[in-house]
């Protein structure tokens, strides 16, 4: 297979295979969903590819951690802003 055809991403996956049958099966689970998440990105790993495939593997799985770590902080400042919101409703009212 010619580089430009060849899917880095999927050789990857492939190649940590065996890590993932050592693991535990829930780990397993986890594991495996997170290589498949990891096909979204599969254009870039694929262009990036070159001598060291799993750099790009783990530069997209950084990404995809950071991308999850942004939404659930999002989602807990907003909780905050709502406890903070109902705490002051709840103080204006007992006056």
């Amino acid at each position: 297979m010619s580089d430009e055809n060849r899917d880095v991403c999927s050789e990857v996956i492939e190649s940590w295979s065996s890590y993932e049958y050592a693991l535990r099966k829930e780990e397993s689970k986890y594991f495996h969903k997170m290589l498949e998440e990891c096909r979204d990105y599969s254009g870039p790993i694929n262009a990036r590819g070159g001598l060291l495939p799993t750099e790009p593997m783990i530069m997209a799985l950084m990404l995809i951690q950071h991308k999850m770590i942004k939404k659930l902080l999002a989602i807990i400042e907003s909780e905050k802003l709502d406890l903070n919101q109902n705490c002051l409703k709840n103080c204006d009212d007992k006056r």
